[in-house]
């Protein structure tokens, strides 16, 4: 009897308790959700705010701003400077000026080798952890952004920094020196590559090897192919095949393919007579090689061809997105472009279309927004898929910092992610914002818009 008591009076207390509880979950949820609204509202106005507020300083800027005189063939906004490039004919050098934000006053002057100017700005304007490299006579060094010399050009030859590392060659010998310059890893080498997943490979007598970044020759030269690591392993070429070696040099996935790419999210692609499949980390075929083409995992999935057409799978093999595509890209914040009877639109993670194709070209998303081309003309959709600035333009950049550029009649100018044209087209060329400063050029004046 107690018994039966006891549990009825548990069954009592339940029953009186149990509507409580749940109207103060609910009403809990309801307020946490509630809560979260008013937290996103608040972040997307001040969103909204900081892109007006930008705009509005870019157009205060844009008013204040004071022309001078073009004096140099092509001028760089490096945000901490500005550089200009005069070139000679009858010289073998091209003169660098690094300017103040005024264009009057010059912080430092280079002459660097004509020959490796003309390779084209990558090295010494896209500067890699914050130096880029010059040639002179023939000589590799590093520069800041002001020109500065931090490295003097002194190594036969050089490669950008990379996780804090650069190589350089000094005798027909490749080594490792630091940001100061100093040689961390000695020249022994007959050739090195970028550091990657903290290794480097290392070429002796035509075979691959790795090293650490204290020099420590983890793997010995003995592979005569080989690829960066990559999420832990790297690929090589063992008695005409490839696998995967782990760090230490242990063989993780044996060699018995033909090819392969290295290793994203937990696998890699692998190709055997001329098909393609994938293998995880501990060396299993997760998906034989049956496809004429595929590419990366990207947020879960990647894209495979068969026959001519392209759709996606998971990490089981399932194909969760038909193969009926001529051409796909990679999954990016859960959308991707693909390519049927020869225009592009945007499909989901289910495969259900967001954009059905309508466009010539669809490119990246870029903070939310993508550029898309229809009949020549340059337009945006959200990820949404709506046409957010229809399609008008000649050119148009990706968004940076919530503007792009935009070209139209050979005119430029910048507009901001709800269309609005910022600085109309109107200049022969212009810059994105570089830290607080525009760059502009009308004929043969130059202009600063300085942001504040």
């Amino acid at each position: 009897m107690r018994s039966n008591l006891k549990e009825q009076k548990l069954m009592s207390i339940k029953q009186v308790k149990s509507p409580k509880k749940s109207r103060l979950i609910k009403n809990g949820f309801i307020f946490f959700a509630m809560s979260i609204f008013v937290l996103l509202n608040i972040h997307i106005k001040s969103i909204l705010a900081d892109s007006t507020n930008l705009a509005e300083k870019i157009k205060k800027a844009e008013k204040n701003v004071v022309f001078t005189v073009r004096k140099y063939d092509k001028y760089y906004n490096l945000g901490e400077s500005i550089m200009g490039a005069v070139k000679d004919d009858n010289s073998k050098y091209v003169k660098l000026d690094y300017m103040d934000k005024s264009l009057k006053n010059i912080i430092n002057s280079l002459y660097i080798d004509k020959e490796f100017f003309d390779e084209g700005p990558e090295d010494f304007v896209n500067y890699s952890e914050g130096l880029a490299r010059i040639r002179i006579d023939e000589k590799y060094g590093y520069i800041d952004r002001k020109g500065k010399q931090v490295i003097p050009p002194k190594y036969d030859d050089a490669d950008k920094f990379v996780e804090g590392l650069a190589s350089v060659e000094l005798g027909k010998k490749w080594g490792f020196i630091d940001k100061s310059g100093k040689m961390v890893i000695q020249p022994k080498y007959d050739g090195t590559s970028y550091f990657s997943d903290g290794m480097a490979m290392i070429l002796e007598d035509l075979k691959f090897g790795y090293i650490d970044k204290a020099g420590r020759e983890v793997v010995k030269p003995q592979y005569y192919m080989a690829k960066d690591f990559s999420e832990g392993l790297a690929g090589v070429l063992i008695n005409g095949k490839k696998g995967f070696i782990d760090k230490s040099g242990k063989i993780v996935v044996k060699p018995k393919y033909d090819s392969s790419l290295r290793f994203h999210e937990g696998m890699a692609v692998v190709e055997l007579d001329n098909k393609r499949g994938f293998v995880d980390k501990t060396g299993k075929e997760i998906v034989k090689p049956k496809y004429d083409s595929a590419f990366y995992f990207s947020e879960g999935l990647a894209p495979v061809e068969l026959n001519g057409k392209s759709g996606f799978i998971d990490k089981s093999g399932k194909e969760v997105i038909k193969l009926q595509y001529e051409t796909t890209e990679n999954f990016y914040d859960g959308v991707v472009a693909v390519e049927l009877d020869m225009k592009w639109g945007l499909i989901d993670k289910k495969g259900k279309y967001i954009v059905k194709p309508k466009y010539d070209s669809i490119k990246y998303f870029s903070e939310g927004m993508a550029a898309v081309e229809l009949d020549y003309k340059w337009g945006y959709i959200d990820k949404s898929g709506k046409e957010v600035i229809k399609p008008i333009y000649d050119g148009v950049s990706d968004f940076s910092d919530g503007i792009a550029k935009v070209k139209l009649d050979n005119n430029y100018g910048l507009i901001d992610k709800s269309g609005r044209e910022i600085i109309e087209p109107k200049y022969d060329s212009i810059s994105l914002l570089v830290e607080d400063m525009i760059l502009v050029r009308k004929r043969n004046k130059m202009g600063v818009l300085i942001i504040k």
